[in-house]
C-alpha cells in the first residue's frame, strides 16, 4: 500500500540479517565441531513436551562412531547412556524443566562403539520457558585421576601428566603441583618456573578478587558452584577463557585444592559471535514495519513482534506459546499446515505466499496474505503478514457493480458474418460517401 518502500527496505534488511545469521552459524558449527564437549539443546512444547534437539557433532567423535550418525536425535543419544545410570539422567532433566532450573549437573556413563566406557559430566540450564542448553564432557581420565591419586602416586603422575586438562593443585595461595598442559596453557617452558609462584598472578585482573574468595571458599568447604569460567593470561599476554572443575583434597598433610582447567576460547569466541548475530536478526525482526511471527515445527508461535501484536489486538503474552492454528478459520487451515510442511522439506515445493482468513482478538476475521520462510539452521518457519482486507473489500464491490454489465454482455447474441474484404471496404465507402441516401 502506501509504505511498500519500507516495506521492501526492511524485507532486504531482514533477509540480510538471517544470511548474516546463517553465516555465523556455520562458522559457530564449525567452532564447536573442534572443542572437546558436547554442546546440546534440548526443546520442549507448553506441555513440557519433547519438540526438537540439538547435539553438537562431538558426540559422534566421543562415542566412536560415524559422523551423522547421532544427529540431532536424543533417542539415539541416550541409546548409548548406560542402563544403569540412564533413569537418573532423565530424571535429572526432566526435573530441571519442571522446576526451569539452572545450573543442573549429572555425572553418567556412555558406551562407545567399541564397548568402552567413558564417563561424562553434563552440566546444562533452561533457559526460557522452552529450551535446556547444557554441555557433556568427558570426565574419564578426571575419574581415572581420583582414583589413581588413592591407590598409587605413580600411577597418578603418569595419568595427569598425559591428561589433555590442565592439573593444578593450588595450596596457602601458592601453586604446588601442576601437570605438561598447564605449561602449555600458560605459555611457560617448566615446572619449575611455576611451582612455589602465587596463583593469583596468572589470572585476569578483572576475575582475580572472585577466584581468590572461591579458593577461600572452597578451603573452607563452604558451598558455592563447582564450576566456573575465569580468564588466564599467559606469558606472552594472551587472554584464554577457561573453566574449572576442583574439588578439596589434602596435599602432604594441608587442606588443599584439585583443579581441572579445560580451555573454553574457542567456545567462548563462537558464543559471542552468535550472540551477536543473533541481537542484530532480533532487533531488525522486533522493528520490522511488517507484522512477523516465527513458528516452531510443532506450530507453537515462538516469536512475534509489535506490528503482528497490533495486527490481532494482542499481547504478546497472548499468542507466545500457543499454536498459531488457533487463528486460522478451520476452511483455511488444512491447505496453509499442507504448504509449510512442504516448505520444510523441500522450499520450492510450495507458494511463498499464501492467501487466508486470520482471526483477530475481537473475533473479526482479516483476509492476510503470508510470506513465508524456513530458517535452515532451526527448522523454524517465519512469517510475515500483510492484511489486505480492505483491498478485498474493494475487488468485492467493484465486482458487484459489474455484475449488472456482465450479465448483458453475455447475453447479447452476436453474428459474425465474414465476407469479401473488397466487397465490405466498397460498401462501408459508398454508405459514407451518401449521407442522404
Amino acid at each position: 500500500m502506501g509504505n511498500d518502500m519500507p516495506h521492501s527496505q526492511t524485507e532486504e534488511q531482514l533477509r540480510k540479517a538471517l544470511q548474516d545469521a546463517q553465516a555465523s552459524n556455520a562458522k559457530y558449527e564449525q567452532a564447536v565441531s573442534m572443542i572437546s564437549d558436547i554442546l546440546w539443546r534440548y526443546d520442549v512444547n507448553t506441555k513440557g513436551e519433547y519438540v526438537g534437539s540439538y547435539i553438537s557433532p562431538v558426540a559422534d567423535r566421543m562415542l566412536g562412531l560415524p559422523v551423522g550418525t547421532i544427529g540431532d536425535s536424543f533417542e539415539k543419544y541416550f541409546s548409548y547412556v548406560h542402563p544403569d545410570d540412564l533413569p537418573l539422567v532423565q530424571e535429572t532433566l526432566s526435573e530441571a524443566i519442571r522446576k526451569r532450573e539452572n545450573d543442573k549437573t549429572v555425572e553418567y556413563r556412555l558406551r562407545k562403539a567399541d564397548g568402552a566406557t567413558l564417563w561424562v559430566q553434563s552440566k546444562f540450564s533452561v533457559h526460557g520457558r522452552f529450551s535446556v542448553y547444557g554441555t557433556a564432557r568427558d570426565i574419564t581420565q578426571q575419574r581415572q585421576a581420583e582414583v589413581a591419586l588413592l591407590e598409587s602416586a605413580k600411577k597418578y603422575r603418569q595419568l595427569v601428566d598425559t591428561a589433555n586438562e590442565s592439573i593444578i593443585v593450588a595450596q596457602d595461595g601458592l601453586l604446588k603441583f601442576v601437570n605438561p598442559m598447564t605449561l602449555g596453557l600458560l605459555g611457560v617452558d617448566s615446572e619449575q618456573e611455576l611451582i612455589d609462584r602465587p596463583f593469583p598472578e596468572f589470572i585476569h585482573p578483572d576475575d582475580r578478587s572472585m577466584l581468590v574468595e572461591n579458593h577461600r571458599r572452597r578451603i573452607a568447604n563452604e558451598a558455592f558452584p563447582p564450576r566456573y569460567a575465569f580468564r588466564v593470561v599467559a606469558r606472552d599476554g594472551i587472554v584464554k577463557w577457561v573453566e574449572i572443575n576442583a574439588a578439596l583434597i589434602e596435599w602432604q598433610g594441608k587442606p588443599a585444592t584439585l583443579n581441572f582447567l579445560t580451555d573454553i576460547t574457542e567456545h567462548k569466541l563462537a558464543e559471542v559471535a552468535l550472540q551477536e548475530s543473533e541481537e542484530r536478526f532480533h532487533t531488525i525482526f522486533e522493528n520490522s514495519s511488517a507484522a512477523r511471527a516465527i513458528i516452531e515445527r510443532d506450530t507453537t508461535i515462538s516469536m512475534v513482534n509489535k506490528e503482528y501484536c497490533k495486527l490481532g489486538l494482542f499481547e504478546k503474552k497472548d499468542v507466545i506459546g500457543i499454536s498459531w492454528t488457533s487463528q486460522i478459520p478451520p476452511e483455511d487451515l488444512g491447505r496453509l499446515l499442507e504448504y509449510n510442511r512442504k516448505r520444510l522439506i523441500d522450499p520450492k515445493s510450495a507458494p511463498y505466499k499464501y492467501e487466508f482468513k486470520f482471526y483477530r482478538k475481537d473475533g473479526k476475521i482479516l483476509n492476510c496474505l503470508m510470506s513465508v520462510g524456513v530458517i535452515p539452521t532451526t527448522q523454524q518457519i517465519i512469517c510475515s503478514f500483510t492484511d489486505i482486507t480492505e483491498r478485498k473489500e474493494t475487488e468485492d464491490v467493484l465486482r458487484r457493480q459489474n455484475e449488472p454489465l456482465q450479465t448483458i454482455l453475455d447475453n447479447i447474441p452476436v453474428t459474425v458474418d465474414i465476407t469479401d474484404k473488397i466487397s465490405n471496404e466498397e460498401a462501408l465507402s459508398g454508405h459514407l460517401g451518401e449521407p442522404n441516401a
